[in-house]
């Protein structure tokens, strides 16, 4: 009977410890771990790149001025123009044909229905033979304005390498069209109407 109540008292000796280890196991397992906090990293910002269309508009340079003496010795600027619609015909004393397109720019000039229009003639002889436009210009009683290039830079400018060339500027100042100052492409504007017919479509 001792050792009945020996051996119980063991075995619930024994079952006590088993559950104070049990209890100490589940209160370090209960316990929460502690992590570190996440970094958070800023998104970098992006870089915005205008669209085609939002690029700025170009600005629309006229045609480069020049400045030449008039057969008077009077200085005209193209510039004085602006606003106007302009037709510079380069042409050449010897030139016949020149001199018969002339009364073409004549006729043109006189025509009192076409609003807004300057006709230049620019004649591109040296210097010996001026006084021979000045004569020509004078008999033929042109009143339209006529000036001297020269040095023949103006003419190199736009293009009319002979004679005879026209040139149509618009009111903005850009040109408009160009017809003949080449060998390949000489000068095709035989009639007034051949004129009108560009002046007419010019802004």
């Amino acid at each position: 009977m001792k050792n009945y109540r020996k051996l119980a008292t063991i075995g619930l000796s024994v079952l006590l410890v088993l559950g104070l280890l049990s209890g100490c196991t589940n209160s370090n397992q209960s316990e929460p771990t502690k992590t570190q906090p996440p970094t958070i990293t800023p998104s970098p910002i992006p870089t915005i790149t205008p669209s085609p269309s939002q690029s700025p508009i170009p600005t629309i340079e006229p045609t480069d001025d020049f400045t030449l003496n008039d057969l008077e010795g009077k200085t005209v600027k193209l510039g004085d123009f602006y606003g106007q619609r302009v037709v510079l015909y380069f042409w050449g004393y010897y030139c016949i044909e020149c001199r018969e397109k002339l009364e073409l720019v004549k006729e043109l000039f006189n025509k009192k229905n076409i609003k807004d229009l300057a006709v230049i003639a620019i004649s591109n002889e040296n210097e010996g033979s001026l006084k021979n436009v000045k004569k020509y210009v004078k008999d033929k009683g042109y009143m339209f304005t006529c000036l001297h290039d020269m040095t023949g830079a103006v003419s190199e400018k736009y293009g009319a390498k002979i004679s005879p060339a026209i040139v149509f500027i618009d009111r903005k100042g850009k040109v408009f069209a160009k017809n003949g100052g080449t060998i390949e492409e000489p000068c095709k504007l035989d009639t007034v109407k051949d004129f009108t017919d560009v002046i007419d479509k010019m802004e």
